[in-house]
């Protein structure tokens, strides 16, 4: 993670989150394949619960609505002005991909599904398979997350020499894994401020 902290160039960072997007694409096959083994009843399907609202988001918004990123994406484009087209069709085809797998997972796994989909594989092969990937998707993408941050902090010191920036990106790196690692419910720490920032 620290070494790819250090990437400064956006085609390099771009390149990488796209084996952390196939990843999850693949993880999520996996998903709905275990989800498609279980017998079909449509009369028992799930409905939305609005006193769960803050389940809805939380941990799945602050992984996956990554809307933070974008300035610095559309920044370091070739051609800005196809930025808005090309957030778009991004957009809508993520809203289609998450509404078939949401779709399909709900119907598979009917009333007791929740609401992040690894906690209802049962353990074996499937189960690890997918948190490989999952595991593959955050090392791939945490350049690109993290690419705003490190702009944001390099240019309120006015700019940064390398030694001083890569030092801040390794302490950022090693702060943010020791906050998970020794934080209780770190989990749930995450799915509070997903859901008050994405609310």
């Amino acid at each position: 993670m620290i070494a790819l902290a250090w990437l400064r160039s956006i085609s390099g960072v771009s390149i990488i989150s796209i084996f952390g997007n196939i990843s999850v694409l693949v993880g999520m096959a996996f998903v709905l394949y275990d989800a498609l083994k279980n017998p079909i009843a449509l009369s028992s399907l799930p409905l939305a619960v609005p006193t769960q609202f803050s389940a809805y988001v939380g941990s799945v918004a602050f992984l996956f609505l990554v809307h933070f990123a974008l300035p610095d994406i559309e920044a370091n484009m070739v051609e800005r002005k196809n930025f808005m087209s090309s957030a778009g069709k991004g957009y809508w085809l993520c809203a289609l991909i998450c509404f078939v797998f949401g779709g399909v997972g709900a119907i598979g796994y009917g009333p007791q599904v929740k609401s992040v989909a690894i906690a209802m594989l049962e353990g074996g092969f499937i189960a690890l398979t997918v948190k490989l990937l999952l595991c593959t998707n955050v090392l791939a993408t945490f350049p690109l997350i993290v690419r705003s941050s490190f702009t944001t902090i390099e240019s309120s010191f006015g700019g940064m020499s390398m030694v001083s920036s890569n030092i801040m990106r390794t302490s950022y790196v090693l702060a943010a894994a020791f906050c998970a690692a020794s934080i209780p419910s770190f989990g749930k720490l995450v799915g509070l401020v997903g859901g008050v920032a994405c609310t």
